[in-house]
């Protein structure tokens, strides 16, 4: 069993070759160079199978062998944060194809099989490609021990099983006013008001404290998410998903007034909106609402207002296309929403950009009929 490591003090790569139990480690290539990149390692482990891997150890051995070797090499190589979301995207879509196959038995038609499945399934077209992406990683790094060639270009995304892989569910602001009235309890009002206005990841809303709430100058700060995925029902705080989710924004007297009502007995360290009992004493991050409390009530309060459902990361599209159609530019909604650059907001939302594209076809328009006239 061949694994790629670094010397953090020279900065080079090593193989370290697992036969029979022993360790034979492997510093230079066949012409006696170091291996400066990984890339120069993992190219002599596909120059060197032969040599390398063990038929009769590990084709007998289902790919499940393997998961905890890959995932522990996935841990020490990233960052929380992104194991933890590739950890529960591994075991919930990619495992329970390949968990029990053998190596031995593991061939293209098997990755076509797989590949139709996840072509199949009801989600984004992003979506799909980050499964099939994760699973040529996976392959490529136990394709080491398999004694067939396999073709990792199976893996890939059909784009004929979507006719619009853009299209996005949204609330228009008077279909949202529809759903505001028709929640019962302030908490809740509080709560969409602020997934609406300002486009917050739900786990961005579910970390809010009561300190990141300034009344005196009327800002919202956001600067940590709640993640529950992997934490066996624990929720942990951690940072952001990019150091430009960051940001602060101004609070109008409508929801300072719903602030201050909801948590006027609560301490500065106090989540806004916990599950205690005792709410002001609510600093324990599991006592943190869970997203499935938030869909629940997302559900029937859409059921009660008439209105279709949309997903709670729809409030945050929701409000990107309302800022869109009322001419705010892509700049300014990226620094709104929390993106990385400008360009990752108008890959999202640029079809939804309508009023320019009223205003240009008007332009062309009244061009054409001057010159016509």
């Amino acid at each position: 069993m061949a694994n790629i490591y670094q010397n953090k003090k020279t900065k080079r790569f090593y193989i370290k070759n697992y036969i029979n139990g022993t360790n034979h480690t492997i510093t230079r290539d066949a012409n006696g160079n170091f291996f400066l990149t990984k890339k120069e390692a993992l190219n002599f482990i596909y120059s060197n199978v032969d040599q390398l891997k063990q038929q009769s150890t590990y084709g007998v051995k289902k790919c499940s062998y393997f998961y905890k070797i890959y995932l522990a090499n996935l841990e020490r190589n990233s960052k929380m944060s992104h194991y933890e979301a590739e950890q529960y995207l591994f075991n919930s879509q990619i495992a329970p194809f390949f968990e029990k196959i053998a190596l031995s038995r593991l061939d293209n038609q098997k990755l076509i099989d797989f590949s139709k499945t996840i072509n199949d399934k009801n989600a984004s077209y992003r979506y799909k490609s980050r499964i099939l992406t994760r699973t040529k990683e996976f392959l490529e790094f136990i394709q080491v021990y398999m004694p067939n060639k396999i073709e990792l270009s199976y893996l890939r995304v059909d784009p004929n099983t979507f006719k619009n892989n853009r299209i996005l569910s949204y609330y228009s602001v008077e279909e949202f006013k529809t759903f505001y009235n028709a929640l019962d309890s302030p908490f809740y009002k509080f709560m969409f008001l602020l997934l609406f206005n300002y486009g917050l990841r739900i786990g961005e809303l579910r970390a809010l404290q009561v300190k990141d709430i300034d009344i005196k100058d009327n800002i919202l700060n956001i600067d940590k998410q709640a993640n529950s995925k992997n934490q066996k029902h624990k929720t942990i705080l951690c940072p952001t998903k990019t150091t430009s989710s960051i940001r602060t924004y101004p609070l109008n007297k409508g929801i300072t007034d719903l602030f201050k009502e909801m948590n006027k007995y609560k301490y500065p360290n106090s989540f806004i909106f916990t599950l205690a009992k005792k709410s002001y004493q609510s600093k324990d991050p599991n006592h943190i609402i869970s997203e499935t409390q938030i869909r629940r009530v997302n559900n029937s309060t859409a059921i009660k207002a008439h209105l279709p459902h949309i997903r709670i990361h729809d409030f945050r599209h929701s409000c990107a296309i309302y800022l869109i159609k009322n001419g705010i530019d892509f700049t300014r909604i990226a620094s709104w929403l929390g993106h990385s650059s400008p360009a990752t907001t108008a890959n999202y939302y640029l079809r939804y950009s309508d009023k320019n594209k009223e205003e240009i076809s008007n332009l062309i328009q009244n061009t054409v009929n001057d010159e016509m006239n």
